[in-house]
């Protein structure tokens, strides 16, 4: 999993040409449900919140950009007319301008590609990679939406992650009537995500903006809404719904509310006590007691301290913490299942 983060700190992906036909190492395993899926991307930002300052303090000279924050906004929602079939590699062209909105469609190509080929493929190969990107996705760009209102589920990704990174998912859950958001995790002030509670508190703002897009929306029921987060958005959510009591459901995959006990305790408005609303936490595999002394962190108690909530806590054994992630689980290597087949863990993600 530490490979990957650090592989997806700037984050990628163009669709590259290849004579090769190999067949993706990851298809969601679950048929969808009753509605077609359309999928959207917005460029928009948070003028509430600066990113980049007005002067470069290594050069001395003016950015020429927008110093708001910038929030690349993907939506899937349930569909009534068809759009243009997406391929994953599509979804990941688009971290070529998480951040920089200004790059033209070459550049931000260019960017994504130079970082799928130094992170990613020297993750998978080039086989896996290239067959990964060309895998057909449920999703279909600019679909007419279908008429209804439907609930919203708000998803932060792991640490540095794009906002696709669980693609399948978000598609899967608007096949079954949900609209769900997602923005890229991007640092405070440049687009490494720092672990630190500065950096937790960008990714729960970041999730606040969301919401407010998501009453924008026609057809999205702002009175029934539910966060989902996996690793660090799984603190960032936690954070979140602490601040919002509209939220009506938390759902953590192998979230870092368990990873970061310091990091909760440190904020003060967050309290176990104070959770109302009903959550899942999904979690992978138990580390052992030597691997969790390893660590050096005081062990999480968050959970155990729930009182006035439903708490549904679920482990899944085949799964290691970057089984989480669709995006993970197309470009891991073999050698990364060595207590489950890769089969076996794929399931466990359905």
């Amino acid at each position: 999993m530490r490979l990957f983060a650090l592989c997806i700190i700037t984050s990628l992906f163009v669709v590259s040409a290849s004579t090769s036909q190999a067949a993706s190492h990851f298809v969601f395993p679950l048929p969808p449900g009753p509605f077609a899926v359309g999928f959207k991307a917005v460029h928009q930002y948070d003028h509430a919140r600066a990113y980049r300052a007005e002067i470069d303090a290594v050069t001395g000279k003016r950015y020429d950009v927008e110093p708001a924050r910038p929030m690349q906004t993907l939506v899937w929602y349930p569909s009534s007319a068809p759009g243009k079939s997406l391929v994953y590699g599509d979804y990941l062209r688009m971290t070529g301008s998480e951040d920089d909105f200004n790059r033209t469609e070459v550049e931000a190509s260019a960017f994504a590609d130079r970082v799928v080929r130094t992170g990613y493929f020297s993750v998978s190969g080039l086989e896996q990679g290239e067959a990964a990107l060309r895998g057909p996705m449920r999703a279909q760009s600019d679909a007419g939406p279908a008429q209804g209102s439907y609930p919203v589920v708000i998803y932060a990704p792991s640490i540095s992650a794009p906002a696709g990174e669980n693609a399948d998912l978000c598609e899967y859950l608007a096949s079954y009537g949900y609209i769900v958001i997602a923005s890229p995790s991007v640092g405070t002030r440049s687009r490494e995500m720092a672990s630190d509670l500065e950096g937790a508190e960008t990714q729960a703002a970041d999730i606040a903006f969301l919401i407010r897009y998501a009453h924008s929306l026609p057809h999205a029921d702002p009175k029934r809404i539910a966060l989902a987060g996996y690793s660090w958005g799984g603190l960032a959510n936690v954070l979140a719904a602490a601040k919002d009591r509209r939220i009506k459901a938390l759902i953590d995959l192998d979230g870092s509310v368990r990873a970061y006990p310091e990091l909760v305790a440190a904020a003060k408005y967050v309290s176990p006590a104070n959770l109302n609303m009903p959550m899942l936490f999904v979690g992978g595999s138990p580390a052992s007691i030597e691997q969790l002394a390893q660590r050096g962190k005081p062990v999480s108690g968050f959970l155990n301290d729930v009182k006035y909530t439903d708490l549904y806590k679920l482990t899944m054994y085949p799964m290691q913490h970057f089984a989480f992630s669709s995006t993970y689980l197309r470009f891991a290597p073999d050698t990364m299942f060595d207590r489950y087949p890769r089969a076996e863990v794929n399931r466990a993600y359905g």
